[in-house]
């Protein structure tokens, strides 16, 4: 790979990062080893810059951008890219403004997280979605005259070898004809929208499967700039067997990652002829297509987004059937006959399992779930218990087990046996959720898009509209859950959730927010 010194000297001489964009001025001192005095780009030049690359979001690039949406955005950068966080344009963050790196984006409108206002999910390999099939063809429909053509078929078969490897997936070279996989080099605005900025900068960009739909048939193209000094078993230039490595990745399903090492963060690697593949890397194509007959299975260790095993359900795709927090702090999504833990917004690495694994006599397909904490609620023998609920032909089945996940003794019992109290004016369709509020006893269900109040001395207040308990929720309740803070989390048809206040009743600041984001750590 270029120096930096030259890398900037030929920034400085291209007049910026892209012709539509100011000049960029270096200022280099090299004595023994070369060091950066000054690093300045223009304030537009590094807003273009923090736009093509998913940092600054499509709403704010549509209204007027402001300096705190700049700034915001370079704080992404930085978490991102491993920098000093500072939101500013700082000599660190010039510099990896200039490095050669890949033209895809690196995070997108979606990648948020409540825990942090900046909008940046903390994740590391990620997801688009994977091809229908594990043998691939591929073509070379155009080559660079930088290099022979037997030099290029080589670089490009060693690239795809890296995949191959330690995935369940073939790649064939065809001559003529569509391939799965078309790759081609190009100058400039070659009609597909992303125009390459000469040499420097942006070496390449590919298409992943199944997200391009008024350009089919740009799915599974990789575009080299022809325009870059292409090398290949070399340190110096462009290496193009490692380039095209990572443009495969996304050419297979895979989006970028902010793991250092890993072939898919958005800079390039230097040449290295041991060069493999990190751990993160083979995390991400394993997922998608299974570990290469004979390979290592890499198991994750963090977690996957995207399109899953078949036969398991996918929190990225649909909400689950109920979230429930325990007493003893530990929380568990559900969905179908499997569960989930989820630790800060992530699935914890080694789930999902079945449901009948850990509660024994459990059923699938549940609707609600409460765990108690207070003994004001439903009575001091509960605390610690966790009660599971679900619809069956109108009416409410109730699982209860202790902190142990043993089935209490008679269980499961109908709701009306539970809470005798309880006189549903219809059959009960649907139960969105159960939850404390106030923290004096008092709990609400949420069924069929009514609220039930139930008070500390075990009776029933009557039923409201959710409308009329909480008149700013927009749309229809599919769940709700009550978290660590005690606030009521209330998931909409549609993927959105609100965080309600359990006293006020009023909804949290910036809310609603995109639910599988935050919650299960998937893209949108």
């Amino acid at each position: 790979m270029e120096g930096l010194p030259a890398l900037c000297a030929r920034h400085c001489s291209n007049n910026g990062l892209r012709a539509s964009v100011l000049p960029i001025t270096v200022v280099v001192i090299s004595i023994l080893v070369c060091s950066v005095e000054s690093v300045s780009i223009s304030r537009q030049t590094v807003k273009h810059y923090l736009e093509d690359f998913g940092y600054l979001t499509s709403k704010s690039v549509e209204s007027a951008t402001s300096e705190k949406d700049i700034t915001n955005a370079l704080h992404k950068f930085q978490e991102f890219t491993g920098l000093h966080d500072t939101g500013e344009e700082d000599m660190t963050t010039m510099i990896k403004m200039l490095e050669p790196r890949c033209g895809d984006s690196d995070v997108d409108d979606h990648d948020m997280s409540p825990s942090d206002p900046r909008g940046m999910r903390h994740k590391r390999w990620a997801i688009f979605q994977k091809w229908p099939k594990n043998d691939l063809t591929y073509r070379i429909s155009t080559y660079t005259d930088k290099l022979p053509v037997d030099i290029v078929d080589d670089a490009v078969s060693r690239a795809f070898k890296l995949w191959s490897d330690v995935a369940n997936i073939t790649f064939t070279k065809i001559s003529s004809g569509k391939a799965d996989i078309d790759i081609s080099f190009h100058r400039g605005d070659h009609g597909d929208s992303r125009p390459f900025d000469g040499s420097g900068l942006v070496l390449g960009h590919a298409f992943p499967p199944g997200l391009i739909t008024s350009r089919p048939d740009l799915i599974g193209s990789i575009h080299l700039d022809d325009e870059e000094n292409w090398t290949a078993n070399s340190r110096s230039g462009k290496n193009l067997w490692l380039t095209v490595g990572h443009e495969i990745g996304h050419a297979i399903g895979l989006s970028h990652s902010r793991v250092l090492p890993a072939l898919m963060y958005p800079w390039y690697p230097s040449y290295n002829p041991s060069f493999t593949l990190d751990r993160d890397d083979i995390e991400g194509v394993q997922f998608l297509y299974g570990a290469r007959p004979g390979a290592e299975l890499v198991l994750p260790t963090s977690s996957p987004q995207g399109p899953n095993n078949p036969n398991i359900p996918n929190l990225c795709m649909a909400h689950p059937d109920t979230i429930t927090l325990t007493a003893g702090g530990n929380m568990y999504a559900f969905k179908d006959s499997f569960y989930w833990m989820l630790e800060q917004g992530q699935v914890v690495p080694g789930f999902p399992k079945l449901i009948s694994n850990n509660w024994p006599g459990l059923q699938s397909n549940l609707s609600a779930s409460f765990s108690m904490k207070n003994p004001r609620v439903w009575g001091s023998d509960d605390v610690g218990k966790t009660y599971f609920f679900k619809t069956i032909s109108g009416s409410v089945a109730v699982w209860k087990y202790s902190s142990a996940n043993i089935l209490e003794p008679g269980y499961p019992k109908a709701l009306e046996t539970v809470f005798p109290d309880f006189r549903p004016s219809s059959p009960i369709v649907s139960v969105q959720g159960v939850a404390e509020i106030s923290g004096n006893g008092e709990t609400i269900f949420v069924m069929d898009n009514q609220i039930y109040l139930y008070g500390w001395e075990k009776v029933f207040r009557g039923s409201y509209l959710v409308t009329d308990i909480f008149p700013n929720l927009v749309g229809k309740v599919v769940s709700m859950i009550q978290g660590a803070d005690n606030y009521l989390y209330f998931f909409m048809e549609g993927g959105l959730y609100y965080q309600v206040s359990p006293w006020t009743f009023n909804i949290s600041t910036y809310f609603p927010k995109p639910a599988v984001q935050d919650w299960f750590s998937c893209n949108a």
